[in-house]
């Protein structure tokens, strides 16, 4: 690789499995100083203690054919615990946190003496973030750093077991797509080159609310874990194992919960449609980031997914995800059996340090970003009868949770967050760059 093609001195904030799979795949990929920034956390204490004990080696696995650049073994070479310890010396941060802690975590570093830093990674962002967070640096003195946006992380990851070091990369995704409030800066390319070598095509859009559009946990996660089967999981009401991506009864999925995901898809696009941003297909869009085999769903029922009716379009989904609860792409074992991919383990509710019961980031992230959507179709004056039937049922099983446990003793960041400031702020932004025919940061 040459050295412009590089990207180095790279923070990145976090030590969940995204965090961890940036840093084994950047060090692999020749990064000459990749550090990582842990909080405060119950999860980053156990992190730093296995770290230790494991001689400060990272490990990525797989189950499934991959490129060698996305897994393997790493030494952590810079590990930072306090703020105080964040010297001018990293070019890029990478935000590999949920989106709704991004400002927090800024706003507690001193960015203003941090000349050298240039760029500001999200890896996970939301509708909006990249305009948020660019406004926030402007009146912070700091425009001149460039905010680059991801569609989605680029993988399906999760902890091996118990561990807090080691990962099970399940899949890469066919495509991402990236963009920058400054495309003229050449670091876009940086990461387009990551990609590739990871076999992943990054698709370069206009700005960054075009890539921000394409999230797919919007669409996925709000109507698989916002129902009774998935919330019963998470708020420890349901001793029976399931999963988020199986079948009922041993997961989420229905004809209904399919159902919702139509219907989602069609409210959020009419909104994109007032919003000035362009739509798109969601079964291709889909299948862009894990395919299937075209003897189980054909490429022309995949690209002609939006002239189908709305219940056509529900079966169509449905046998993608049927055809998906194994990666049809990964070696069967001597018994025939392929790849289990659609095991993925729900996340529970839990006691932090402080002995405060905490809400995971699956749902509550996709709670507040589905939210944002809601008060916004309310301003747009758009569909929004299923973005609320999610919101409302998730709502329920909060309430339930606050009342028998009590408030205090309820993690502050799994309150919830209504976005109607936020939205508002988003909607005249958006007015005014609709009547000036583009949008601009």
């Amino acid at each position: 690789m040459k050295e412009n093609t590089k990207i180095n001195n790279v923070l990145i904030f976090g030590n969940g499995p995204v965090a961890l799979h940036l840093y084994i795949s950047l060090k692999k990929q020749g990064s000459n100083k990749v550090g990582i920034k842990v909080r405060d956390s119950l999860k980053a204490k156990n992190f730093l203690k296995e770290l230790r004990e494991e001689k400060f080696v990272l490990e990525g696995q797989i189950q499934t054919e991959l490129p060698s650049v996305a897994y393997g073994k790493v030494y952590v070479e810079n590990l930072i615990q306090e703020n105080e310890e964040i010297l001018n010396e990293w070019e890029n941060f990478i935000l590999a946190t949920p989106c709704d802690a991004y400002l927090s975590i800024l706003e507690n570093i001193p960015l203003i003496s941090l000349k050298s830093l240039k760029t500001i990674i999200l890896v996970s962002p939301e509708l909006g973030s990249a305009y948020f967070l660019k406004n926030w640096l402007e009146k912070l003195g700091r425009e001149d750093i460039e905010v680059i946006s991801f569609s989605n992380y680029f993988g399906a990851t999760n902890l091996l077991g118990d561990s807090s070091t080691k990962i099970m990369i399940n899949a890469l995704k066919g495509k991402i797509y990236l963009s920058s409030t400054n495309l003229k800066s050449g670091e876009l390319d940086k990461w387009v080159k990551y990609l590739k070598n990871m076999k992943i095509e990054g698709i370069v859009c206009k700005n960054p609310l075009i890539a921000e559009s394409k999230n797919i946990t919007i669409f996925v996660h709000s109507p698989f874990l916002f129902n009774d089967v998935s919330l019963n999981q998470i708020f420890l009401k349901d001793s029976q194992k399931r999963y988020i991506y199986k079948l009922y009864p041993e997961g989420p999925i229905t004809k209904y919960s399919i159902r919702d995901m139509v219907e989602l898809y069609h409210e959020i696009m009419e909104l994109y449609q007032k919003m000035g941003i362009e739509t798109f297909n969601l079964l291709q869009f889909l299948n862009d980031s894990y395919p299937v085999l075209e003897e189980t769903l054909h490429l022309d029922e995949i690209m002609s997914f939006t002239q189908r009716t709305k219940e056509e379009q529900v079966f169509l989904l449905y046998v993608r995800y049927c055809c998906i609860l194994i990666d049809p792409y990964s070696i069967p074992d001597e018994e025939g059996r392929y790849f289990d991919f659609s095991k993925v383990e729900y996340s529970k509710i839990y006691l932090d340090k402080e002995n405060k019961w905490t809400i995971p980031r699956r749902p509550a992230e996709d709670y507040t970003k589905l939210n944002l959507l809601f008060y916004l179709s309310k301003y747009y004056g758009s569909m929004n009868t299923t973005m609320k039937k999610c919101l409302k049922k998730y709502e329920e099983f909060y309430h339930s949770l606050t009342l028998e446990k009590g408030m205090e003793n309820i993690n502050k960041n799994s309150y919830l967050q209504q976005r109607d400031i936020e939205a508002k702020q988003l909607y005249i932004y958006m007015s005014k760059t609709l009547e000036n025919k583009k949008i601009k940061f």
